[in-house]
């Protein structure tokens, strides 16, 4: 018919947030299903007809899934020989429109007023309206009469609340989707009975999914892809779909290699976040990002992770352009209590330490002051140290820059010489526990990056003869390269890593004097890079290797290669 053609046309290409004018993507293209849970009906309710109430957090996908549901009935894909007729209406294009209408006017489409008449009429229970982000409908706060039959005018609230209630309607079909902020109130305005159904988002096989179909290359989807599930705190923030999203756009714009450090990242996402998702002006998302910040460090503190309502500072008791915050139900006896918590827990740690960047500078020295005695040398308070790794990364003078507000500038060079000074007692007084601090101090000065600091903090390991520990993984090796090659002796490296992730290092490698290497398993491939490619030529090199597989060195490559004037011991 011409009005699923109508459809088919409209509805085939999403605009993304950061799209340019006319710019559109198709949405097959970018779609990938989302994880979808339904609370638990009897037999009795599985065979009563009921409207469905699609709930989720902000970003995890309810739109598109409205939108890609009208598609594919368009399309014949959905439905078919179910629905004659699907209506979408979009409650934050309903809040513009001004002036009395009936249900006729409001279906606005490629069907004249008389023909939607006379489908309502007809086969009302042929129809599904499917009604979109419920909780963005501005209900009057008066008590108005509500329209009984499609052709009554009246105010664009009023027609959806009537098709809400089924005073309207009533045989036909409804989806509604909403925050799950706004359940509670949609559900004293829904009829009833009501079936629940809640978007979790991605699985991790829709993440590698939707990475790949956001690149066209898919070799740099892979890399992207990669990259992204080395830096665990953002990938598994991902399973939102709208953080899927956005990491993408984001390494899209920038790069594979644009991105080098965290908290650059979260930035850039926090930025961009903000900038598409959000309604604030630029002076209230800085003083939304002083409250989040405030909850989060209060939340730290306490090793607090889930907040109750009445624990939400009052500018950010109204959830509906806070991106950040998601809902979680908790039962309490018999009832569910409401509670609210962070996206994720990096999320938190992330606004922690932006608060006090955020702070006038005295009141964020005593601040730092106190969380750096707090932590004192990891095994304390170890929860502490991810909030003062993103304090790094904030003092970096790229990153900080980024940040809104008139006080990052300034706070950030007070914070700065109290994390050179924390780290360099850290290193002087040798209370790093072995690998934890090892790697948390390199990627610490990583996040900085800062060369003078670098350079100070280097020399003061190297004259410490502290051993440099470490277990590597994929972006550590970013990491260590980039920290070591300021350092021009290495005494004693140990190391817990892979052959292939070793060759990267090689450069680095060549500066040690003892270098202990431990492989929980090893491929013939590996022998043959590890000892041909890495180990034979650092023939200077006192070389310690642990592994299970002594007999498959040995049998493939025997003693003589090992006598270039380097020393392997192999510990059983």
């Amino acid at each position: 018919t011409e009005y699923k053609k109508s459809l088919l046309s409209e509805y085939a290409y999403i605009t993304e947030f950061t799209s340019r004018a006319g710019e559109q993507v198709l949405l097959n293209d970018r779609y990938t299903d989302p994880l979808i849970i339904q609370k638990h009906r009897e037999k009795k309710e599985r065979e009563t007809e009921m409207p469905v109430i699609l709930q989720g957090d902000s970003g995890s996908g309810k739109s598109v899934t409205a939108q890609k549901i009208v598609l594919d009935w368009a399309s014949g894909e959905l439905y078919a020989g179910f629905f004659d007729v699907v209506f979408h209406l979009r409650c934050k294009e309903l809040n513009g429109l001004s002036g009395e209408m009936s249900l006729l006017d409001l279906l606005d489409c490629s069907l004249t007023p008389n023909e939607i008449g006379q489908i309502l009429k007809d086969i009302p229970q042929r129809i599904l309206f499917i009604i979109d982000g419920f909780d963005e409908l501005m209900l009057s706060g008066t008590k108005e009469s509500l329209p009984p039959k499609p052709d009554i005018i009246s105010h664009s609230q009023a027609i959806v609340c009537s098709l809400l209630k089924g005073r309207m309607m009533r045989e036909s079909f409804l989806l509604v989707t909403t925050r799950s902020t706004a359940v509670d109130k949609l559900e004293n305005v829904l009829k009833k009975p009501q079936c629940f159904v809640e978007i979790m988002g991605f699985s991790e096989k829709g993440v590698s999914e939707y990475f790949r179909k956001f690149f066209e290359d898919e070799e740099f989807s892979s890399q992207v892809y990669e990259q992204v599930k080395i830096h665990e705190m953002l990938y598994t923030a991902c399973f939102i779909p709208v953080i899927s999203w956005i990491i993408c756009t984001i390494y899209k714009r920038k790069g594979k290699d644009g991105l080098t450090t965290t908290t650059s990242i979260f930035v850039d996402f926090v930025l961009t976040l903000l900038k598409h998702h959000s309604s604030l002006n630029q002076h209230d998302e800085l003083n939304l990002l002083k409250d989040l910040g405030q909850l989060a460090e209060s939340g730290t503190t306490k090793r607090q992770v889930l907040f109750s309502r009445n624990n939400l500072p009052k500018a950010i008791s109204d959830l509906s352009n806070i991106p950040f915050l998601c809902t979680f139900h908790q039962q309490e006896r018999i009832y569910l209590k409401e509670m609210f918590g962070f996206l994720h827990l990096s999320f938190q740690e992330f606004f922690t330490a932006l608060f006090y960047m955020l702070t006038v500078k005295a009141e964020a020295k005593i601040k730092v002051k106190e969380l750096l005695e707090s932590a004192g040398n990891g095994r304390r308070n170890e929860h502490l140290l991810p909030v003062i790794r993103f304090l790094f990364g904030l003092s970096n003078k790229k990153v900080n820059r980024l940040i809104p507000g008139e006080h990052p500038k300034s706070t950030s060079t007070v914070i700065r010489a109290q994390l050179e000074k924390w780290i360099s007692k850290v290193i002087e007084k040798n209370i790093m526990d072995r690998f934890y601090m090892s790697d948390f101090i390199l990627h610490c000065l990583y996040e900085l990056q800062d060369r003078e600091i670098l350079k100070k903090v280097m020399k003061l390991w190297e004259r410490s003869g502290i051993n440099i520990h470490w277990s590597l993984k994929g972006v550590d090796c970013q990491v260590v390269m980039y920290c070591l090659q300021y350092s021009s002796r290495i005494m004693s490296m140990e190391v817990k890593s892979n052959a292939k992730d070793l060759k990267m290092l090689h450069p680095v490698l060549c500066r040690c004097t003892t270098l202990s290497l431990d492989f929980d398993s090893i491929s013939d491939a590996d022998v043959d890079l590890l000892v041909q490619k890495i180990l034979l030529p650092l023939y200077h090199l006192i070389c310690h290797v642990f592994s299970l597989l002594f007999s498959l060195l040995y049998k493939s490559f025997g003693l003589q290669h090992l006598k270039n004037g380097f020393c392997l011991f192999i510990y059983l």
